[in-house]
């Protein structure tokens, strides 16, 4: 299926956050191979990560020498840490005073929203978005601290056996319950929405049912404007990924909008907006393994359920559910835990992108997790591959989808080994999935799910599925 064209204003939303569509069609034919998995797994685990690393710690000093070196212990530091640390804080209270304002914009009080008219709040959300990017863009001020003595890519936190099973070990005994959603639903409020030719977006949030206290879980909702009976995909992202925060490599959300499909973005736990202080985004979900992964995936498919449930109460139009890497994942549970869910919260089709079937090989064995060191980090903290195994019934589907194997469609890497691919292949053939609802390509992982001209096809599928079959 090919999409329709976009609208001017959705261009322009891409030139400025995203890639136009000339450079990502180039992208496809030159860059997105295996070559390139291997050079990015490299540049996360040896640069962005310990970047990252150094960059959290610095937010959580808030300008103190001090408290930085207790928190990253330094052999040999450069003299312009301090001035480094100082121009940090002061990105990130710019960024807390912006966003204060936009917080203020979008979910003003009635008796508020006179003072914040409609056509103004594009520019407040620009306005965040330049103090996002600046903020994030922090990392890099940390290059020559990296240089001259390196810094660790995690602040590893590993949770011993005893530790995991205190925390979730009741839950594996009881398929029913282990992704309950909460009852009642805990209530959504939706932001005012921010309209543009033929495009429209607005926020919901509301309090994580099972994360820390005081998380709240938020989600950017995209549809066209006028609303209808649109179908809607709840798309999860991948580990470290920001969508919120840092420009985007992908355009495929204007593609499904432009199609007529309403697409929700939740911020998963750690990531974003909830980036738990003196971590960077999405960081314990490995640095505190295997709990971190987990409590992730718990929190994150619950949320996706009362996110399916919002959604079923807004139109009568089918549901999907799907992500990219660890957003695929959470899928993959989802949709074998959504048979013990009401029906309102069951989706109708399933989206997977870089899919990953076996826990245990995705922990020790892919290779962006051997580069961090994380098997290494296992074993000091007492966990042999039995002792993990026992916890795969929480990692994956329990007992298979729930959700009618035509009704799942799945883009795979036959090079991927972040996701082993003979693992994502195996389930598949597993599940029955049929054959015109399987793309494979021969990329890797990152190639896989950055090659925006290459999900075309299957997102085009899924569209297809949605008017072809419908909600079950």
């Amino acid at each position: 299926m090919e999409f329709p064209r976009r609208h001017r204003a959705t261009r322009a939303k891409s030139a400025e956050f995203g890639t136009p569509r000339f450079l990502r069609e180039l992208a496809s034919a030159a860059l997105y191979r295996p070559w390139f998995d291997s050079v990015a797994t490299t540049a996360l685990a040896d640069w962005y990560f310990p970047l990252s690393r150094a960059w959290a710690a610095g937010l959580a000093a808030h300008g103190s020498m001090d408290r930085f070196l207790d928190a990253l212990p330094r052999r040999r530091s450069s003299p312009w840490l301090g001035r480094t640390l100082e121009q940090v804080e002061r990105d990130q209270m710019r960024y807390q005073t912006v966003d204060g304002r936009w917080r203020q914009a979008f979910f003003a009080g009635d008796a508020d929203r006179a003072n914040t008219r409609p056509d103004r709040l594009s520019q407040f959300e620009h306005a965040r978005r330049r103090a996002a990017l600046r903020l994030m863009a922090g990392r890099y001020r940390f290059l020559s601290e990296h240089v001259l003595d390196d810094i660790p890519a995690m602040h590893w936190q590993m949770t011993s056996p005893d530790d995991v099973d205190a925390a979730h070990g009741g839950r594996l005994s009881h398929e029913d319950t282990a992704y309950a959603l909460p009852d009642p639903t805990p209530p959504i409020e939706r932001s005012r929405t921010m309209a543009v030719e033929g495009h429209a977006s607005y926020w919901l949030r509301f309090p994580s049912p099972l994360s820390r206290p005081g998380d709240t879980v938020w989600a950017r909702v995209d549809e066209p404007l006028g609303g209808g009976d649109l179908p809607t995909l709840v798309f999860l992202h991948g580990i470290g990924v920001e969508f919120e925060f840092w420009p985007e490599a992908r355009d495929i959300v204007s593609e499904l909008v432009a199609a007529g499909v309403r697409v929700i973005r939740p911020e998963g736990p750690w990531h974003g907006r909830r980036r738990a202080r003196g971590f960077f985004g999405g960081e314990p979900v490995l640095a505190r393994s295997p709990r971190g992964v987990l409590d992730y995936l718990h929190a994150a498919v619950v949320e996706t359920g009362v996110l399916i449930g919002w959604a079923r109460a807004q139109n009568s139009a089918p549901i999907a559910i799907g992500g990219i890497s660890l957003g695929s994942l959470t899928s993959q549970v989802a949709a074998g835990a959504c048979r013990y869910w009401p029906k309102a919260a069951q989706p109708d089709f399933l989206l997977l992108i870089a899919a990953g079937g076996n826990f245990l090989r995705l922990t020790t064995e892919s290779s962006l997790t051997r580069r961090l060191g994380l098997p290494e980090q296992l074993t000091q903290a007492g966990w042999t591959t039995e002792a993990l195994a026992r916890w795969r019934p929480l990692a994956e589907p329990m007992s298979g989808p729930a959700l009618a194997p035509d009704r799942i469609v799945v883009t795979l890497g036959s090079a991927d080994m972040v996701t082993p691919y003979e693992d994502a292949a195996a389930m598949v053939r597993r599940w029955g999935v049929p054959e015109e609802n399987v793309f494979t390509a021969h990329k890797g992982h990152f190639s896989v799910s950055l090659d925006t001209a290459w999900l075309s096809r299957p997102l085009g599928r899924l569209h297809t599925l949605f008017g072809d079959l419908g909600p079950r």
